[in-house]
């Protein structure tokens, strides 16, 4: 059997395969396949919009990586002229070959580091899909029900949420509280929420260092600021609702309002109940927030079916909301309301479900 042939019968076997799963309904090898060759590119379109370049770091990186490689260079051609000079030296000078007493060359450094960070870039992708095959192991949310995007657009929000908890608690630990739901000026005049106080901690000081805090989040001095689409606030915004019409950028996660309603700030202590017991935030769907909105908190209690006033997400199985621990859970909207209101309540004194 020739090569060519080998090709064809290898190329149709694929084709009727695929159009056989296609036919009978059994999409999810052509999806795991399609996802597989060009997932990388999809996540790209997904995530670059939202990431904020850091001038700084990249500069600081850049400088860093320079010195790295000079410093390799000259380290690696001291060692080079060493082992030449000793060779040189244990030989007569008709035995040892012109080339061998060549410097030590760019284009050798270059591919050293090369293959150093290729190497680095393959062990943390190596850590990145162990994590997520052990997250499809030991999951309890369906993955073939609900298709494949959906899982990977549920689980972009889950991370979201996960590194909001991150910033809230990095605040609370420097503070001594969470933030406030809103800062407000002496006189009750409100200004913008709870959201622009984890700017610092999201690496978002490019939004950070224009924005004007003595300034109300729809003032024309921060209009800059509250337009621009942070990706940890409104990620997959397209998928939850439809955005502020005035164009500020939205996000698809309210706090509590039991925790982060108003402008005084919950201390850890405050959470009675437990961290791990009691709702922080939760996704939302509809007519979106903005993210610099100073009220933009809703009672869990009041349900996760995604009216104005509830919780709620375009997930068919339930709601991903942030714990006060930091850890993100899916409740399903089919929740006893009466659980529901003991994870709503910081201090209900209600047991542990």
């Amino acid at each position: 059997m020739t090569s060519r042939t080998s090709r064809w019968l290898i190329g149709g076997s694929a084709a009727f395969l695929l159009l056989t799963c296609a036919c009978c309904g059994l999409p999810v090898l052509p999806e795991t396949l399609f996802y597989l060759a060009f997932g990388w590119g999809l996540f790209l379109y997904h995530v670059l919009p939202g990431v904020q370049l850091n001038v700084g770091n990249t500069i600081l990186a850049g400088v860093l990586l320079v010195v790295f490689v000079v410093g390799l260079h000259a380290a690696l051609g001291w060692l080079y002229r060493s082992r030449q000079n000793y060779l040189a030296g244990s030989q007569s000078a008709e035995t040892v070959a012109p080339e061998s007493l060549s410097n030590w060359r760019w284009k050798w450094t270059a591919a050293i580091v090369t293959v150093t960070v290729l190497a680095f870039v393959a062990g943390i992708s190596t850590v990145g899909i162990t994590h997520q095959f052990a997250w499809l192991a030991t999951s309890e949310e369906r993955l073939l029900e609900t298709g494949m995007r959906e899982s990977g657009w549920r689980q972009m929000s889950k991370n979201n949420l996960m590194y909001i908890g991150i910033g809230l608690n990095n605040y609370s630990q420097n503070l001594g509280s969470f933030p406030p739901g809103a800062m407000a000026t002496p006189e009750g005049r409100m200004l913008h929420g709870w959201q622009t106080y984890l700017l610092p901690y999201l690496e978002a000081s490019s939004v950070e260092r224009i924005l004007h805090r003595d300034k109300p989040w729809n003032d024309p001095a921060n209009r800059e600021a509250f337009f621009t689409r942070l990706s940890y606030f409104g990620g997959n915004g397209e998928r939850f609702g439809t955005p502020p019409a005035d164009g500020y950028a939205p996000s698809v996660y309210s706090a509590n309002s039991r925790l982060l309603g108003g402008s005084r700030p919950i201390k850890p202590a405050d959470i009675i109940d437990g961290a791990s017991n009691t709702i922080m935030a939760g996704e939302v769907v509809g007519q979106l927030p903005a993210w610099g909105h100073p009220t933009n908190w809703r009672d869990p209690a009041a349900g996760l079916d995604g009216k104005p006033d509830q919780l709620g997400s375009p997930w068919k199985y339930g709601v991903n909301v942030l714990m006060a621990d930091g850890s993100v859970q899916l409740l399903s909207r089919d929740i006893d309301p009466r659980v529901l209101r003991a994870l709503a309540t910081p201090a209900g004194g209600e047991p542990p479900q």
